[in-house]
């Protein structure tokens, strides 16, 4: 079930001005940006599962692209060997 209009105003409105001594007053002085825990927590499961598959895919895809990468300079630094990519079966 979502938050309700006035919930989320009122997490926002604690969130940007965590009361003094409080651990979110802490979490904030370190730097962690509490208003994107919030904007997750608005979101349905579902909607939290697509958003976390969404990352994932990046996740993966950067991943690829980088072994990709790493394959390329190989192969240009030692163009007599014929380097292929690791097999994750083993």
């Amino acid at each position: 079930m979502a938050m309700t209009r006035r919930q989320k105003e009122r997490l926002y409105k604690l969130v940007l001005n965590p009361p003094k001594g409080s651990k979110l007053e802490a979490a904030k002085k370190y730097g962690v940006d509490l208003t994107l825990n919030l904007r997750l927590l608005a979101l349905t499961p579902n909607e939290r599962v697509k958003e976390h598959d969404r990352a994932l895919r990046l996740a993966l895809d950067l991943r690829a692209a980088g072994e990709r990468a790493r394959l390329r300079a190989a192969q240009k630094k030692h163009p007599e060997k014929r380097i292929q990519k690791k097999n994750k079966d083993k």
